[in-house]
């Protein structure tokens, strides 16, 4: 029963990663003038996960996405390009995910103080 579980749940997640990578787009349209491959790659591989060994279940899913992707790092070696999609990904949330309504601002100063620096610069570039 639990996989039968961890099945229908995993195919339910994967419309909301779609509207959550299509909001990514546009904002990285609006904020930069262009769409970049890492963008369009984006949580892919979640997605390809729900569907395709989806009785693994969305935790061991998610588990396995922020152990593989730079962007799930919070290290101070971050390239301009992580840094750009982190602030993305953290601004497209309020749109897509219902329960994470913080901006990406907001998102930075309570959880992200310690990369603040790196991240301010484009929050103010951006008008965010």
């Amino acid at each position: 029963m639990k996989m039968l579980n961890n099945i229908i749940d995993s195919y339910k997640h994967i419309p909301s990663t779609f509207a959550h990578k299509g909001a990514m787009l546009k904002l990285e349209k609006q904020f930069k003038g262009r769409i970049s491959m890492r963008i369009i790659f984006h949580d892919m591989d979640k997605i390809l996960m729900y569907a395709f060994v989806p009785f693994l279940g969305t935790t061991k899913i998610k588990q396995i996405h922020r152990s593989r992707k730079h962007h799930q790092y919070y290290s101070d070696n971050l390239s301009e390009k992580v840094i750009q999609e982190m602030v993305i990904d953290w601004e497209s949330a309020q749109y897509t995910k219902p329960d994470k309504p913080q901006t990406a601002r907001q998102y930075t100063m309570a959880k992200r103080m310690h990369i603040f620096d790196r991240i301010v610069i484009y929050l103010d570039k951006w008008g965010i």
